[in-house]
């Protein structure tokens, strides 16, 4: 069952991850929260009973698409990018799973705060903007040759 990941969870440092790369993300979003918050709203959800751990960060902001990135335990990583416009609200723009991320906290924070500057820009040129958001985070993940 999920649960909301609380303000006062986050404020006070308490994390219910045993996985350490959640919990390591969990503090570096936990860093971050207020700069992040200023642009919009930001949510956090994570497990409770489940078989595996999880985190989900949302973010949403007025007249900008909406970004989640869903954190799995083992440095798997799902990110989309959703709209928000009337005529194509839901719409998948941009969506990555199976990432399989290196464990660098402050490289996945900065990487999803760069996002959410970057999509504000799809409808200009959506192309360069997927392409570039969707090389910015395989740059954080592992290479299997």
């Amino acid at each position: 069952m999920a649960h909301h990941i609380g303000e006062s969870e986050i404020t006070a440092g308490r994390s219910r991850f045993q996985d350490r790369f959640l919990e390591n993300l969990h503090a570096a979003f936990k860093k971050r929260r207020k700069a992040i918050s200023h642009h919009g709203e930001l949510e956090f959800h994570g497990s409770d009973d489940d078989e595996f751990e999880w985190m989900t960060i949302v973010f949403s902001a007025p007249g900008s698409p909406s970004v989640v990135l869903q954190l799995i335990e083992g440095n798997r990583a799902n990110l989309y990018v959703r709209s928000t416009s009337n005529r194509a609200r839901a719409k998948i723009l941009i969506r990555m799973e199976g990432l399989m991320m290196l464990d660098n906290p402050v490289r996945v924070v900065e990487t999803f705060e760069w996002t959410l500057t970057a999509i504000r820009h799809l409808d200009r040129d959506r192309v360069a903007v997927t392409t570039s958001v969707e090389d910015r985070w395989r740059g954080l993940t592992l290479s299997v040759s």
